[in-house]
């Protein structure tokens, strides 16, 4: 359901009804049911929305309330809950700042200073942990009882600390208190992000922080002043009735909440790390018993915690269909990240701010919350650019996390004593701004990859992954400090203080007691450096190591969709603006999906889906013109047979639904007549099947493409009397298409914005300057990216639209994206490889095919000169012999195989990316469309053809020939042409020199020098397909003998492999 209460705060007027969608993404669908499957339906706020404005019937109680609430409130009760929560907000953060001022005298009364990360290991890791049974809590129950609930645990925590005489007690009230005190936090969290859309959730978030600016002040002096004149001890509704026993009722929670699986992971985090802070301040350090045992125990129990969600509980601790999407996880990773650096060097801040800088509690208080003011403050200004701009990847990985690496960076420098304190608070600010950007980012991120159902537990998973990561950090440093002070302070203090080193290193109170300037001062001083420098130290590399490496990984290709359409900016140039919201965010994880340099090293197989394999491996007659009965399901049965060519990724049809009426054309069997950008097509099988499809070929190393358009939908109507009402919105009216207009071809501007076909089925031209159109165009192609793991994408049309909406398009994708550019001239291609990582080399094509067909490779030659110069990246580019939309290569040569072989070869070697159509194995000579369009199951799948055999013998070549030498040299080194004639052509790249002829089968052996080969004079080299030799002369020269016009590939002997024995 669409939520945008916090919309009518903002004012917001409203641009469009809501649009009708399902609430959830139905997986059982089968093409059998004859209902198509629903992928995504945006609406014009960017959330899913439901059928209509009403609690969803399916969810859990606690939801339907707040989604009812929702739907009644007026502007004047929402402004008054947002005051009661900015009220409980500051309240809350008063309590802590003052709380936290004062935990080192809380643990230096007790003579344990040096466990001030211990008292907090296990109430972090509960904290955290707890808040995923919370979220289940609110959704049952509902926010106001959780919210109770929350705040009574903290009355408990506050009242135990005030009463504890003892490190242990202290201990256990910090777990009752940070369970209560986030609690509360975290139920506030969720009730904003229910009552607040994705375009003014940041800003929402951001309000509930803003507190800590003014309390950030007032805590450290309040508790300055309890410290000094009190001490730290004084810093009606109707029950719906379940139907359950009292028995049921408790075995009914204890699963819903998942018991055993909250104290399996709270005790293992608890006992796996409490280890790290204790074992410096035993006497046996590491050999003690008790050290070993919590270590063997923390283990034990957390595989335990692994093995029991995933075979035996009834209802899963984790939500695992939540925290396996790519942008979850690089979200959580980041927040574990930062929190483990963050909590390595803030442990013993205050503590060290006091002795080192000599600065009061007041003073030093100040310092110490430059962090939450900082981050507060400018977590407004990030969520005012995220909801002004909707982009989320700049911010995140290109300011908020350098700058944080900067700010604790510098810290190692300027954390010691011999630097002015102005310093400190210079790293201060950075760290604070960096934090308040990564944040808000992780929870916009986090929170846009999931409905609304789930927002409470996608908060929670993130809460967790915070909690964990600060106790590994607070572990850390307790580690550190424990095993470098101690022993600092033995060796700096004078010899009369030096029995009483454990005394000192215990109390902060006795630190503070001598005079500034002595002996004994000095010393702690000293030994306070060089413990902040190794922790700080530490902070960098764990940031650095785990975050920025993540970032930098080559597979970086998480998806964040902003579906937001922003209006009136940019000198009301809405359309410019709403086009930026589809915006992909590499949030620091990896995916299968390969990168531009990966695909570099591919070969693809393109079929279309309804004429490759069915189902059931049958056979069934196949009119040209109609549905045949190929499937995902047939492609991933006969993958077998794809490898068995050596072919690491296939390119599919488009997958989306198209129109059903049988047209003057017949049916959309190919796919490219779609009219339902969010619907999967019934015919080729339902989304469970693409996704194993998907599964299938991520198992055995390949790749997954499909075809895409994104130009425009198709109508069984002419241009002049089409039906737009059919489309699903916001593609149900005219205002979404361009006005009908033929296609003038000498006129870029016409080729954009008029219709490919206005006669019928017509292609009604999809208005790209309509920016909630565009927007909800692009985001359903990147949630089926998302959603069925595509690895890259063939964009149909690609000229037809401009290139400041390809740009988008490719970010917002996130995967490798080749377009169609359907025209000769170089120059005017490689204008779209930018905006897009490829395009189809038709600039090589249409010189290729001639020349190989007898033509002059001088042409040929030219040709590849010109592109390789031209293009950014000439080895990103796809090169084809023949594909859906042009004649079959067989058609063309005039049934000689020996021509298909020199192509084949051509076509493995040079510079760029081998596609091969499927058929062209079996010789298919298919003609135009339709008739290039064949059912492969009439070849019988046949492994012994001769072409079969010979694209498998060139992929075992070309693996040999990239395998000499570095492997991504190959691949991003262009083949250059050495030698040409009417007749004959030689490239070398890499290990190999290719000669490749035109003169198929009937011509005769010929002599063809070569000159200019990277051979050096005297080498022997072998020719792979025939194992003929020849020696090598002055300048790379040698003679290949022609033999009947079949080509050849040169080698040195000495590199030849298992080939020619």
């Amino acid at each position: 359901m669409k939520l945008a209460i916090f919309s009518r705060v903002m004012g917001e007027r409203a641009v469009a009804p809501p649009v009708p969608s399902p609430d959830e993404v139905n997986c059982e669908t089968t093409a059998s049911s004859g209902k198509a499957e629903k992928v995504l339906v945006p609406t014009e706020e960017g959330e899913r929305s439901s059928d209509e404005e009403a609690p969803s019937e399916t969810a859990a109680e606690g939801i339907k309330k707040v989604e009812a609430i929702a739907i009644v409130w007026s502007r004047s009760e929402l402004y008054a809950a947002y005051a009661c929560v900015f009220l409980v907000y500051f309240v809350n953060s008063l309590q802590q700042q003052i709380t936290s001022n004062l935990l080192p005298y809380v643990m230096s009364d007790f003579a344990s200073h040096s466990l001030i990360p211990v008292t907090g290991i296990v109430s972090q890791i509960l904290g955290g942990v707890l808040k995923l049974p919370i979220a289940q809590l609110i959704n049952i129950w509902g926010r106001p009882q959780g919210l109770i609930v929350m705040t009574t645990l903290c009355t408990i925590g506050l009242v135990l600390m005030a009463v504890c005489n003892n490190v242990q007690t202290y201990a256990a009230a910090q777990c009752f208190y940070w369970v209560g005190y986030n609690g509360i936090g975290f139920v506030l969290d969720v009730f904003i992000a229910d009552t607040s859309n994705l375009r003014n959730r940041a800003l929402a978030f951001a309000f509930a922080s803003t507190p800590y600016i003014v309390t950030t002040w007032a805590g450290p002096k309040a508790a300055e002043s309890f410290y000094a004149h009190s001490g730290w001890r004084l810093g009606l509704i109707q029950r719906r009735e379940s139907g359950r026993t009292v028995k049921e009722s408790l075995w009914y929670y204890f699963i819903e909440f998942d018991v055993v699986g909250i104290l399996l992971i709270s005790a293992g985090f608890a006992l796996f790390l409490l280890p790290f802070a204790l074992a410096g301040s035993q006497t046996d350090k590491w050999a003690a018993a008790s050290t070993i045992i919590m270590l063997v125990l923390g283990v034990a129990l957390l595989a335990a915690f692994g093995l029991y969600e995933k075979y035996l509980s009834p209802r899963s601790f984790i939500p695992f269909h939540l925290v396996t999407d790519r942008t979850v996880l690089g979200a959580c990773g980041l927040s574990a990240v930062s929190f483990a650096s963050f909590y390595l060097w803030d442990n013993y801040y205050l503590s060290y701010l006091q002795v080192v800088h000599q600065l009061s509690i007041t003073t030093a208080g100040y310092v110490f919350n430059i962090f939450s003011i900082g981050c507060s403050f400018w977590a407004v200004v990030v969520a005012a650019a995220i909801h002004y701009t909707g982009r989320i990847k700049p911010l995140a990985l290109y300011f908020g996390a350098p700058l944080n690496l900067l700010g604790v960076g510098l810290m190692i420098h300027f954390r010691q004593p011999s630097h002015s304190i102005g310093y400190v608070v210079m790293c201060q600010i950075f760290i604070a701004f960096a934090g308040g950007t990564l944040v808000i980012c992780e929870q916009m991120a986090a929170m846009a990859a999931v409905k609304h159902a789930d927002v409470a537990a996608i908060l929670a998973v993130l809460g967790l992954s915070a909690a964990v990561g600060g106790a590994i950090g607070s572990s850390m440093a307790g580690a550190i400090w424990t095993n470098t002070l101690p022993d600092a302070l033995a060796a700096a203090l004078p010899e009369a203080e030096k029995t009483r080193s454990g005394e000192i290193y215990g109390s902060l109170k006795e630190q503070l007691a001598f005079e500034w300037g002595s002996e004994a001062r000095k010393g702690i001083v000293q030994a306070y450096g060089i413990a902040q420098r190794r922790m700080t130290i530490a902070s960098t590399l764990y940031f650095l190591t785990r975050a920025v490496k993540g970032s930098s990984y080559n597979k970086t290709a998480v998806v964040l969709r902003l579906q937001i359409p922003i209006r009136a900016m940019f000198f009301n140039r809405p359309a410019l603006v709403a086009r930026y919201l589809a915006v992909a965010a590499a949030l620091f994880t990896s995916t299968s999906a390969k990168t531009a340099a990966e695909w570099r090293e591919a070969s693809i197989y393109q079929l279309l889906t309804d004429r490759f394999a069915t189902t059931e491996g049958s056979a069934p007659d196949c009119s040209i013109r109609s549905y045949c009965g190929g499937t995902w399901k047939g492609i991933e049965n006969k993958l077998d047979y794809i490898q068995g060519m050596g072919f690491d990724a296939i390119w599919i049809s488009p997958v989306i639904h198209n129109i059903e009426d049988n047209t003057q054309y017949g049916n959309a069997f190919h796919g490219y007549w779609g009219d339902d950008p969010f619907t999967l097509n019934p015919h080729f099988g339902a989304g469970d099947d693409l996704k194993s499809l998907s599964d299938a070929l991520h198992g055995r190393g390949m790749s997954l493409m499909i075809d895409v358009v994104i130009n425009h939908l198709a109508a069984n109507q002419p241009s002049t009397s089409v039906d737009y009402s059919v489309f699903p919105a916001p593609f149900n009216s005219a205002s979404a298409f361009h006005t009908p207009c033929g296609i003038d071809y000498t006129n870029q501007g016409s080729i954009e914005n008029c219709w490919l076909v206005t006669d019928t089925p017509s292609l009604p031209d999809i208005d790209s300057e309509n920016g909630d159109v565009y927007t909800a165009m692009v985001n359903s192609v990147a949630d089926i990216v998302k959603t069925y793991g595509v690895d890259g994408i063939r964009l149909d049309t690609a000229r037809h639209v401009p290139k400041e909406f390809l740009t988008q398009f490719q970010e917002a994708v996130g995967v490798f994206v080749t377009g169609e550019v359907l025209d000769g001239n170089p120059d005017f291609v490689a204008g779209y490889q930018g905006p897009l990582s490829s395009t189809l080399n038709y600039p090589l094509w249409y010189p290729l095919v001639d020349s190989f067909m007898g033509g002059d490779f001088s042409a040929l030659a030219t040709t590849m000169g010109t592109v390789d110069s031209v293009f950014t990246d000439v080895n990103a580019l796809a090169n084809f012999l023949d594909n859906h939309d042009q004649p079959r290569f067989a058609s063309r040569e005039g049934n000689d195989v020996v021509r298909d072989r020199n192509a084949a070869t051509f076509l493995m070697f040079t510079s760029g990316i081998p596609v091969v159509y499927y058929g062209f194995e079996h010789r298919f000579g298919g003609a135009s469309d339709p008739d290039n369009r064949e059912a492969l199951w009439g070849s019988g799948y046949n492994v012994d053809a001769e072409l079969y055999k010979h694209i498998a013998l060139l992929h075992q070549i070309r693996d040999l020939a990239s395998g000499i030498g570095e492997k991504a040299a190959y691949f991003s080194t262009s083949a250059e042409v050495i030698a040409t004639s009417a007749q004959y052509m030689a490239i070398k790249r890499g290990a190999v020199v290719v000669v490749v002829s035109n003169v198929g089968a009937q011509g005769a052996t010929d002599g063809f020098n070569v000159s200019g080969s990277q051979f050096d004079s005297g080498d022997e080299i072998v020719d792979l397909f025939s194992c003929t030799t020849a020696t090598v002369g002055d300048g790379g020269a040698f003679d290949s003998t022609a033999n009947n016009g079949e080509a050849r590939i040169w080698i040195r002997s000495r590199d030849k492999g298992s080939f020619c024995p």
